[in-house]
């Protein structure tokens, strides 16, 4: 919420920082819903729907909201975009396989808070921007591809954890205590995560058959 009038305010760089902050919250309330015992307490409230329903909102409605709002999309395609980046999030959230046996998502799991706090600090123009939208749309809907989930899966986890904290300490310094978006150190950090990332997600794609799915790093 906190986000959404930031942006509708033309807030971008506060906004940013608001979908960072519920990334992390994102990574730590499973756990601790589960060392609390938060269902014996709760027993009628369904905890997967509501972190569904929290991420979807997050990571997908929000971010949206951001991309119209500050123009990252061209014009002529801004509602074509937006419209099959809800509709294929909202299929990918429904599936009931989404994560395989050793914790990777089966498709790009439709973290477009990332997408546009990337696009935004790297600058990259409205065209790049729709062509990066069209890919991970496709790639939303294709199980083949898998993702790496930074805190489940067990392969190079231990590279994976720090170096996803270090580029998001950048990303948010970049936006608030640099206050600017043309930090070159900033940039270099940002885009070696990103390379990383696919790069391992590109491995795990590769892996197949469904046999390979327990293997541990």
């Amino acid at each position: 919420m906190a986000s959404m009038v930031n942006i509708l305010n033309w807030q971008a760089e506060q906004a940013l920082v608001w979908l960072m902050v519920a990334k992390v919250i994102d990574g730590i309330d499973g756990p601790l819903a589960r060392y609390i015992n938060v269902q014996k307490y709760t027993p009628v409230i369904d905890g997967n729907a509501l972190d569904l329903i929290v991420d979807y909102v997050t990571c997908v409605v929000v971010p949206i909201l951001f991309a119209v709002r500050f123009n990252l999309l061209p014009e002529h395609l801004e509602m074509t975009l937006s419209i099959l980046v809800i509709m294929t999030s909202a299929i990918w959230f429904s599936r009931k396989d989404i994560e395989t046996k050793d914790l990777w998502f089966r498709g790009f799991p439709a973290e477009w808070n990332f997408v546009v706090t990337v696009l935004w600090l790297l600058n990259t123009t409205q065209p790049v921007n729709a062509l990066i939208f069209v890919v991970f749309i496709v790639l939303t809907l294709m199980p083949s591809a898998k993702f790496a989930h930074i805190l489940g899966a067990p392969q190079f986890r231990r590279l994976t954890i720090p170096f996803t904290i270090t580029a998001m300490f950048a990303m948010v310094s970049m936006t608030v205590v640099l206050h600017e978006r043309h930090n070159h150190i900033g940039k270099i950090i940002i885009v070696a995560w990103v390379v990383y990332y696919l790069t391992i997600s590109l491995w795990r794609s590769l892996m197949q058959p469904d046999e390979l799915e327990l293997l541990k790093s």
